[in-house]
């Protein structure tokens, strides 16, 4: 019991020591991969998206409209809320669908270390699917993935992002593994742009994806995006394009 004890107040004073928040607000968006950082305690940011991804042999396609809410509960941890809603799109059954909820997950981000010198910044990302889904993206069992992410310093401009995980099938339980890199380079203060590869192995069979795009800060507090990628699954090709907006909020509760 002292060691649990010991533990917990470990993380705690973790917890405290290292300070998320700054100036300029670190967004998620866009692109597949996921930096470790939290927004800092009692933060609230919302990101939004508009997604159009077509699949040129088969002649079909979908909008998407990805939403996440954070909230930092303290300086290295933060809850998070995602759903999305698609249009024009098809589900299990590939049967056209209009106005579905494709996605309604919960989660949470803890973050572990700093970068200093050759030591990454790490977190803990644990996300659950909820069955809170339309009919078409059924059925949807609730199941847990997780994986770290990493963020090193290349250069005073230049960083590397890493996560590698497990996820489970949406129909069943077994898992499959994940994993994303990214190149994320500052051009300016305002302007950043960044370069990524992505994939998994599952039974159902491979996917790997190529994305890229910039960023642009209007104020500390709002990004703009615009992203764009390639895809292959199952043998069939796909691409798509994004743009969006991230907005932090004044915090909910008093910082110390």
């Amino acid at each position: 019991m002292r060691y649990l004890l010991f533990s917990l107040c470990l993380m705690f004073s973790l917890t405290q020591a290292m300070a998320q928040y700054t100036e300029v607000y670190r967004s998620g968006r866009p692109g597949l991969f996921y930096g470790p950082y939290s927004m800092g305690k009692g933060m609230v940011a919302w990101e939004s998206g508009v997604l159009y991804q077509a699949f040129p042999q088969s002649r079909e396609g979908f909008t998407a409209y990805p939403q996440l809410l954070r909230v930092g509960l303290s300086e290295a941890l933060e809850i998070r809320a995602f759903l999305t809603f698609q249009e024009n799109g098809f589900g299990r059954l590939r049967i056209p669908r209009i106005d579905q909820i494709a996605l309604t997950d919960i989660g949470f981000r803890y973050r572990f270390t700093e970068n200093k010198g050759s030591l990454p910044a790490i977190a803990l990302e644990m996300i659950w699917a909820t069955p809170w889904v339309s009919d078409a993206f059924q059925p949807r069992l609730v199941r847990p993935y997780a994986f770290i992410s990493t963020d090193n310093s290349l250069s005073s401009t230049l960083n590397l992002v890493t996560n590698f995980g497990l996820d489970m099938n949406n129909f069943g339980w077994t898992p499959y593994g994940f994993f994303r890199l990214a190149l994320v380079n500052s051009f300016t203060g305002e302007l950043a742009g960044y370069v990524e590869v992505g994939g998994n192995q599952s039974e159902l069979g491979q996917l790997i994806q190529f994305d890229g795009g910039v960023t642009y800060m209007l104020t500390n507090d709002i990004q703009l995006d615009l992203s764009g990628g390639y895809g292959n699954f199952l043998s069939q090709a796909y691409y798509y394009a994004e743009m969006g907006i991230s907005i932090r909020f004044p915090p909910i509760f008093a910082r110390e």
